[in-house]
């Protein structure tokens, strides 16, 4: 059978059909580069993901146990040998792995934390972080004002110091020269610049808050954070409590708090009685609750003109040495266990030594004109930028602990002797003194007609205080011989009725992850 053969393609259509072959082949090879490529990517991306999810449950694991180490500092404390560290965080515990956090302490103060969480799978991650916790009477505090001085155009000239941790407002710039200046640190300022030459501000780390800029003459670690730190006020409320309270412990004799002097019984035991039946002298102006100073028994208001209050200018002796509150001209030594309370001005102008742990809450002015101080002498303690450096008249003894509560002001004046720049000087004032009143803008008068402000403490004459000062603001009378010291024990000591007892400046100085 005859069959009609198949016409020849042409050139041109032979062509064609090949083009379309190989862009076929193309077509398949490409989609099979993609699709594999898209496979490898899909797989490096599930290992990431992987990776990343792994590395979040190591660091999720070493924040966890950060967090935990940082509460246990805060409301416990910090001892090397107390066996709180290392801490230990399984799995089971925290969820996303397991950590185990060291605490090596710097300084009183400042303590390096570093957390190595572990995820499930092995991956590790290290946080590493810089921390201040500062009880707040471990440092002064002017948390409404710039520290101020009344004479030399304003500044704290020639040995005029501060040594400690500082909270302060407002600019700190240009506010003197010479041996004095402040020293230690932290330094916090909240809402100003610092500015100083040379090393009149030496204090090793400044908070402060950006744009305000930071210029001195020492190297310095700047952290551009202030957090919020607000103290309470000494209220209406806190002064009736306080008058309530010192009623309560006429009661008893028992000279302290069981938390500080285990076995002592105040509140609880009562060994007077009757506060009316109390048979040795009272102090000035004390009547029927011999820890009460109230002239014309008559509560005053708050806030409003205070009573005549309690004068000791050493000619009158009251109470005996084993009294919660006495005092003997012979020695100039006070005594206070717990809450005295004052209606009206507390005003000293012979020098007085003191023993008790206890406060003075007076509803009126706080006038501290001679020395003030414990009976014994401060013992060595740590001090310095990095706390590992023993300074004398730094640490207080636990049976000589006093505070002074005041609504309106504080001052500690005419200071014996010569006091230099030296941190070794001797204080002519030593204690907690608070001074914070509800109403920022609320004044008195001096004698002499010019106004103040309330909830103020003023440093006078040849006056070294160690201790704490917390009010709304600092005033510098002179412009020489004026020295503020902080104690790092006092926070320890000092009595738990005082205002904001417990309170801690807490910031992280320095944080990193590898």
């Amino acid at each position: 059978m005859y069959r009609t053969p198949r016409p020849a393609l042409s050139a041109r259509a032979a062509r064609d059909e090949g083009v379309a072959l190989i862009t076929v082949v193309g077509v398949i090879a490409l989609v099979t580069i993609l699709v594999i490529a898209g496979f490898a990517l899909a797989q490096q991306a599930f290992h990431e993901s992987n990776q990343v999810n792994r590395e979040t449950q190591a660091f999720q694991a070493a924040n966890a146990g950060l967090d935990a180490a940082v509460a246990r500092i805060q409301y416990q404390g910090y001892s090397p040998t107390s066996g709180d560290f290392p801490m230990h965080l399984t799995a089971a515990q925290i969820g996303a792995g397991e950590t185990t956090v060291t605490v090596r302490q710097i300084s009183k103060s400042e303590y390096e934390v570093v957390s190595v969480g572990v995820g499930r799978d092995g991956t590790s991650e290290t946080v590493r972080v810089r921390m201040y916790f500062i009880d707040l009477y471990s440092m002064n505090v002017s948390y409404g004002a710039r520290l101020q001085a009344s004479a030399s155009g304003g500044k704290l000239n020639g040995t005029t110091s501060i040594y400690g941790p500082i909270y302060t407002f407002g600019d700190l710039v240009d506010l003197g020269t010479g041996s004095g200046g402040i020293k230690w640190g932290p330094l916090m300022v909240k809402g100003g610049n610092v500015v100083s030459r040379n090393d009149w501000i030496d204090v090793g780390t400044i908070y402060y808050e950006p744009p305000h800029t930071i210029s001195v003459g020492v190297e310095t670690t700047k952290v551009p954070s202030v957090p919020d730190f607000v103290v309470p006020p000494v209220d209406a409320d806190y002064i009736a409590a306080s008058r309530q309270r010192a009623l309560a412990e006429s009661s008893d004799n028992n000279q302290g708090e069981p938390v500080v002097r285990p076995g002592v019984t105040n509140f609880e035991v009562s060994t007077i009685g009757d506060p009316a039946t109390y048979t040795h002298t009272r102090a000035p102006g004390a009547s029927a609750a011999y820890k009460i100073v109230d002239n014309d028994g008559v509560n005053s208001t708050f806030p409003g003109s205070a009573g005549p209050g309690l004068l000791i200018d050493g000619s009158q002796s009251f109470g005996i040495s084993t009294d919660d509150f006495a005092y003997d001209r012979t020695t100039g030594t006070l005594t206070v266990w717990g809450t005295v309370y004052i209606d009206g001005n507390f005003i000293t102008t012979t020098p007085i030594v003191y023993v008790g742990n206890g406060m003075i809450v007076a509803n009126g002015e706080i006038q501290l004109l001679a020395d003030f101080k414990p009976k014994k002498a401060l013992t060595p303690g740590l001090g310095g930028k990095n706390g590992n450096v023993t300074y004398n008249y730094q640490s207080f003894d636990p049976d000589e602990t006093i505070g002074l509560v005041s609504p309106y002001r504080i001052i500690c004046d005419n200071g014996g002797g010569n006091p230099g720049s030296d941190p070794e000087t001797p204080p002519s004032h030593a204690g907690a003194f608070y001074s914070v009143n509800p109403d920022a803008s609320a004044m008195g008068t001096n004698p002499g007609g010019t106004r103040y402000q309330y909830g103020t403490i003023e440093v006078g004459t040849k006056a070294a205080v160690v201790g704490s000062v917390i009010t709304t603001g600092i005033t510098f009378r002179d412009n020489n011989n004026q020295h503020l010291r902080t104690s790092a024990n006092l926070g320890t000591y000092v009595p738990r009725s005082m205002p904001g007892y417990g309170m801690l400046f807490q910031s992280i100085g320095a944080w990193s992850r590898r």
